[in-house]
């Protein structure tokens, strides 16, 4: 009687396990990593302030902060008041008007919106034209008045009387586009925090402040 012949080891249903196959299964989960390796990086480095590696790696994170992976972006709080700041200044002072832009932009934040905007008269010559009409395109902060430039003939009245017309319908709903309408120079610098501070308890109506 011949004995078994002892099985051979590649009978079927086992699967050499060799350096080859496993380099090539290492190739192929490298692969499938790669894209998403290089979708984080490009959010990472485009959306520096959404991404959370830590949230991504915890059990089901997310890559975006929880009001951006929901597509609800989250409001920006109600703005205590709003206020006008209405700068008088003329149409050859550039230096002096973007010297109040830089100081404003180094202001810390404060619960109200101030908006700043530089109050000119009529324009008499070609090159403010050409001047002035770059500034309204870059910084959109100027409102020129129907008026002569003048010291004590009526230029501050001129800018009160027109903002009734100037922001008609700007507001919608009924409701006034500003709380409070202030008048400065451009020689005058305001600290925002004190200024908000002053006006924050204030009345809305029949308030002269200064």
């Amino acid at each position: 009687m011949k004995s078994p012949s002892p099985s051979s080891s590649s009978s079927s249903g086992s699967f050499p396990s060799s350096p080859l196959a496993t380099l090539a299964t290492a190739e192929k989960i490298a692969l499938l990593l790669l894209p998403l390796l290089l979708l984080v990086l490009i959010c990472a480095i485009n959306f520096p302030d959404e991404v959370h590696l830590p949230r991504l790696l915890s059990p089901g994170g997310s890559l975006l902060s929880g009001s951006s992976a929901e597509g609800i972006p989250t409001p920006p709080p109600r703005p205590e008041f709003r206020l006008l700041m209405g700068v008088l200044t003329l149409a050859d002072r550039y230096e002096e008007r973007h010297r109040l832009r830089l100081l404003h932009q180094l202001q810390p934040p404060v619960p109200a919106e101030i908006d700043v905007r530089f109050v000119l008269c009529n324009l008499t010559t070609d090159e403010q034209r050409v001047l002035v009409a770059l500034e309204i395109m870059r910084y959109d902060d100027i409102i020129v008045l129907h008026c002569w430039e003048n010291m004590n003939s009526g230029k501050t009245y001129a800018f009160f009387s027109s903002l009734p017309e100037l922001f008609r319908g700007t507001s919608g709903e009924g409701s006034k586009p500003y709380d409070f309408v202030m008048k400065t120079d451009d020689d005058t610098y305001f600290r925002f925090p004190e200024l908000v501070e002053s006006l924050r308890r204030q009345p809305r109506e029949d308030l002269y402040w200064g």
